[in-house]
């Protein structure tokens, strides 16, 4: 199968999950929304995606310019190996990318929030994304979670990182 075909297929199957959750919620009319970040890089998505794959797990699906079907146009030549889109799916999550072929200006004013349940987990993935990368807030306790900590990565990408707690953790 084609990888434009993959990825068509990809978001299917992600509408139809998103579906079958929704038709599983209380109401027939609930419906699930969903924020997915949709990243870009100066030229370093692949690594990036690499990494992130490695800290958070799941499944990696990338594409370049040599990936786009026969007659697709607006790629120049010198950005062919550029990443045209990637994806990072893992615990019914979506992080998405790509390189990009214009100018490109480093991420401000956004992060990308990260929670997990796990304390661990949590700052394992803020210890690798601080690698290189710079540390705004340190992670530490705060009165709505037992971790939270900010950071800029080395590849200019904004996360906050934070454990989510059970509700009975919170009334007592």
């Amino acid at each position: 199968m084609a990888t434009t075909e993959r990825f068509f297929l990809h978001g299917l199957v992600e509408r139809a999950r998103a579906a079958r959750d929704c038709a599983a919620g209380a109401d027939a009319g609930a419906w699930r929304m969903a924020f997915h970040p949709y990243l870009y890089f100066d030229g370093n998505c692949r690594e990036a995606f690499t990494r992130y794959q490695e800290l958070f797990g799941g499944e990696l699906m990338l594409m370049t310019g040599h990936d786009a079907p026969p007659g697709t146009e607006g790629i120049p030549a010198d950005k062919m190996d550029l990443v045209m889109h990637v994806s990072l799916m893992g615990d019914g999550e979506l992080l998405m990318a790509s390189d990009s072929y214009d100018e490109f200006t480093p991420m401000n004013g956004s992060y990308v929030h990260y929670t997990t349940t796990d304390i661990d987990r949590a700052k394992a993935i803020f210890a690798g994304l601080c690698e290189g990368g710079d540390v705004q807030v340190e992670g530490r306790e705060e009165f709505w979670t037992p971790f939270w900590g900010m950071c800029r990565d080395r590849f200019s990408i904004n996360w906050q990182i934070s454990v989510e707690q059970s509700e009975l953790a919170l009334a007592g």
